[in-house]
């Protein structure tokens, strides 16, 4: 969803971060503020303001992340005080003789898992020094994101005095204070400013020095990130690699897991490509999983890319045990056998669709197939029974399996679904069984094997995406002209293809 200046979202309460890209400008030319208000729109402490000089409130509820393009705050609202009713994010020039037009763009995103909201503040024609961006606020017992992008006349001392930050000057001791003005604040908490936070704000040689730091900072951040996409960029990252990125860490105080989190985009790559490269085989083995699990480890991806990993790399073992003949028989009185006869498998709900010669119409049928060591049994109103003995061709296509038989009354088309690559795993293994051949894929996979050169020169081709639809979960190297159908392993006849893209494509040209 995208915001307009005064349209507002519902937020899910839970840990939500607002992500804001930078362009046009250095980061380091913008402060960027939370404001934590109490019903009367004021702060009631120094805790509340969160910027440049105080990272995150004490309860750590609410957290500023600085990277080298960005800036993120990250809100924890089922932790927040019940005190606290609205949050206002703003951002504010360093320096207070440019105005805002110098800004090309703001990019801001709302996100938990997924991105809620996005909205946009362009720099052209502004005059002020400071943006109130948006609010967070409660509404009812829930709460809600309002897009704001409203100009303010003043810099970062300013903007805090509006929200009630009591930033008072420094008196010569030898001056009598006149005595205090009963306060007009409905709120029973009256503002209060540490002498940290007065200090950061009015002493101009602090701020200088302060940001001198975050200059800094941001500059190593830069080169850790430049360091990163380096050795990530031949699509491996060595021993040596690793040891490098932890000593510069060290070395900058620099914290390596927060790094990783700003290269999410980078690193989600890296581990897709990685994950793609070990399945190419059709069989993961655990010199292979122990590496890719260390990654994992090391870079501490979201929850979704190890979950991602993990299932993939199960599927494509389970697939590649049953075309090897690791499977067990099943036992099952739905469809009667001989006594030397084993049934492998029984796939339930398929549909058989049957177009005769000389007829417009399509029949359909909706029925059970079993896998035996000699048939694949069709049990519907329109029965099959197909012998392992009389099977020309097996081939997939999008969730379907064609099965081609000497006789064309047992020939068929059966939609299976997302299982279709398990079904015809067992067809598979028994018909390789049957005619001795079980170990026929061992010796045959050299002849299909891409090699590694092939593989990072396609990946960077298609950007690590689906060339069908773009997705980056379960991508397979996949033949464009199928290896049984007489076509290479050269970089010219391999694409990348989700797992979806793949069973819709067929292997019949």
């Amino acid at each position: 969803m995208e915001l307009v200046a005064g349209a507002n979202t519902i937020i899910p309460t839970s840990l939500i971060s607002i992500e804001i890209q930078i362009f046009g400008i250095d980061s380091s030319e913008l402060d960027f503020s939370a404001y934590s208000l109490a019903t009367n729109a004021k702060v009631c402490s120094d805790d509340d303001m969160i910027f440049y000089g105080q990272l995150h409130n004490k309860s750590q509820t609410i957290k500023l992340i600085q990277a080298s393009s960005s800036v993120y705050f990250q809100i924890n609202f089922p932790e927040l005080s019940p005190q606290i009713n609205k949050i206002s994010i703003c951002a504010t020039l360093a320096d207070e003789q440019q105005n805002f037009s110098s800004v090309n763009y703001l990019n801001i995103k709302i996100k938990n898992s997924n991105v809620i909201a996005t909205s946009k503040i362009t720099g052209q024609n502004r005059s002020e020094v400071a943006l109130i961006i948006g609010e967070f606020y409660r509404y009812q017992q829930s709460w809600k994101f309002r897009f704001i992008s409203q100009g303010f006349n003043g810099g970062l001392k300013s903007l805090a005095e509006h929200f009630g930050v009591n930033i008072a000057d420094e008196q010569p001791l030898s001056e009598v204070s006149p005595p205090p003005i009963p306060s007009q604040a409905t709120s029973d908490t009256t503002p209060n400013i540490s002498n940290t936070l007065r200090d950061i704000l009015l002493s101009p040689l602090k701020l200088i020095e302060k940001r001198k730091k975050q200059k800094e900072l941001q500059l190593k951040q830069k080169e850790f990130q430049s360091k990163l996409s380096q050795y990530l960029s031949d699509g491996k990252l060595t021993n040596q690699e690793r040891q490098q990125l932890d000593e510069f860490c060290i070395e900058h105080e620099l914290d390596k897991q927060q790094l990783f989190k700003q290269s999410s985009l980078l690193i989600n790559n890296f581990l897709h490509f990685t994950l793609a490269n070990i399945i190419a085989d059709r069989f993961v083995g655990k010199d292979e999983q122990d590496f890719i699990n260390c990654l994992c480890d090391y870079f501490q991806p979201d929850q979704s890319i190890i979950s991602e990993i993990k299932t993939t790399i199960q599927r494509v073992n389970n697939i590649a045990k049953i075309k090897k003949g690791d499977v067990n028989p099943i036992q099952t009185n739905q469809i009667v056998v001989k006594n030397s006869e084993l049934i492998y498998l029984h796939q339930k709900d398929v549909l058989l669709t049957v177009q005769r010669k000389n007829a417009n119409n399509i029949e359909r049928y909706r029925g059970d197939l079993f896998v035996t060591s000699e048939r694949i049994i069709y049990k519907s109103d329109k029965p099959k029974n197909i012998l392992i003995s009389n099977i020309i061709s097996y081939e997939s296509n999008k969730n379907m399996i064609f099965i081609t038989s000497k006789t064309a009354n047992n020939s068929g088309e059966f939609y299976i679904g997302k299982d279709v690559d398990f079904v015809e795993a067992h067809i598979e293994q028994s018909v390789k069984r049957f005619h001795r051949q079980i170990d026929l894929r061992q010796s045959t996979n050299n002849t299909r094997h891409i090699t590694q050169e092939t593989r990072n020169t396609v990946w960077q081709r298609c950007n690590g995406k689906c060339v069908e639809c773009e997705s980056t979960s379960y991508l397979e190297f996949d033949h464009i002209i199928p290896f049984s159908k007489g076509g290479s392993n050269s970089e010219n006849n391999i694409q990348l293809l989700c797992r979806a893209c793949n069973l819709s494509k067929s292997d019949r040209i």
